[in-house]
């Protein structure tokens, strides 16, 4: 007898337990009617540029069709209090993840321009192609900016980094390099309708390169990695659900990339044709967000080898100055190009019952333009100074950094 008695309570509130989670599914699917009519609507009458994600929209319209806990049905109804479907196609927007884009465009450029540095250290008197013993040190700015499209957001990112390393002679022609750098970054994200989120970024860097000279040809093989820490701020501004979402994020990467070069002419004049194959690993870590109830979002982690050739062109030449002095300006001018043009991740919903991911493209431009120019300014006592400009430039994305360079030989 009491065990029917216990069996009965435990069916009797799995019952109640089950009505009450059903109610709340059917509200919630209740409040959902006019949200999926409009997500229709706008996709139906807007063109590309102006539809909404459609990792949101397909999970809005599943929340619609199975039901869906009240923390996620607040996000329901909140867009369905927008004043005008101006603002609710920007709340729609607002609930995607961005801040991958960022990383993955700022890495791969921050990763190509501290390989950079690695590979000049200039003897006073001797050949252009001529490799010395110093110790160095850079400053250097960067913007990239990205335009607004379909399927990204824009971006504007401004870093500024600082590195050091030092160069060896090991034997005849071969050279060893190491170095470290660090840079400060600030990404904004944004569509051709508002702001969308910021994040702030610290970056270290560790590099080493072996270098050998056989007549006119060089040859150069580096290694460096990168890793970066990100705090987040995604703007979601839905009433009842919360303003801002949160997270800590980290980025890491490992690149590896061989350069093999010529040079035609003399100290007057030269052309250098070159090439560089590089291979980057990257590493985008997992996070959650908080602070913004059922819109936090959480990102399962993800890697992808990259691999690129940049095919170049440099022209240059010495000129003997006041005191000695002697100035090596010099243009370079390549076409970089990437084997794929997106790394996928995939972001969930944290309050969404049934942890389900939607996959999505972290993507980026597959060719650029990319130049670099500059003057080298060599003494008789050791002491150089080099001044660069390096551009990239997509089809639509550019980068511009400047960099001063001081280094002393011995």
């Amino acid at each position: 007898m009491i065990r029917k008695v216990i069996i009965a309570q435990i069916v009797g509130i799995c019952l109640l337990v089950s009505a009450l989670f059903t109610e709340n599914l059917v509200q919630a699917a209740d409040l959902g009617g006019d949200v999926g009519e409009r997500i229709t609507e706008i996709e139906i009458t807007t063109n590309n540029n102006r539809r909404p994600s459609l990792l949101i929209s397909s999970e809005i319209r599943r929340w619609i069709q199975i039901g869906t806990p009240r923390e996620l049905a607040t996000i329901i109804s909140a867009l369905n209090n927008t004043s005008d479907d101006l603002e609710f196609l920007k709340a729609l927007r607002r609930l995607s993840p961005k801040s991958q884009y960022a990383h993955v465009n700022g890495t791969l450029r921050s990763s190509a321009s501290f390989g950079n540095s690695l590979l000049s250290c200039g003897v006073y008197g001797g050949g252009l192609s001529d490799e010395g013993q110093c110790n160095w040190a850079r400053v250097s700015g960067n913007q990239l900016t990205r335009d607004t499209n379909s399927t990204a957001p824009g971006l504007d990112k401004t870093g500024f980094g600082v590195s050091a390393g030092a160069q060896w002679r090991l034997a005849d022609n071969w050279r060893l390099g190491i170095a470290g750098g660090y840079e400060n970054t600030l990404s904004k994200q944004f569509d051709d309708l508002q702001a969308l989120d910021e994040i702030k970024g610290d970056i270290l860097s560790l590099g080493a390169v072996v270098k050998n000279r056989c007549g006119p040809l060089s040859g150069s093989l580096s290694l460096s990695g990168s890793y970066g820490w990100y705090d987040s701020q995604r703007y979601v501004g839905l009433v009842g659900v919360g303003d801002i979402a949160q997270s800590d994020q980290n980025v890491g990467s490992l690149s590896s990339r061989g350069r093999l070069s010529t040079l035609f002419g003399s100290n007057s004049f030269y052309l250098k044709p070159m090439i560089d194959l590089s291979a980057t690993w990257l590493h985008l870590g997992s996070y959650s967000e908080s602070g913004a109830g059922g819109a936090n979002l959480h990102q399962n982690s993800a890697s992808e080898w990259i691999f690129s050739a940049t095919p170049a062109l440099e022209i240059g030449g010495e000129i003997r100055g006041a005191n000695g002095l002697l100035w090596r300006p010099y243009v370079r001018a390549g076409i970089l190009i990437f084997d794929k043009d997106n790394l996928q991740v995939e972001t969930r919903f944290i309050a969404d019952p049934t942890g389900g991911s939607t996959a999505w493209d972290a993507n980026f431009e597959r060719v650029y333009g990319e130049i670099e120019a500059g003057v080298k300014i060599l003494s008789e006592q050791g002491l150089n100074l080099k001044l660069s400009y390096e551009g990239r430039y997509g089809e639509q994305s550019r980068s511009h950094a400047g960099n001063l360079k001081l280094s002393v030989n011995f």
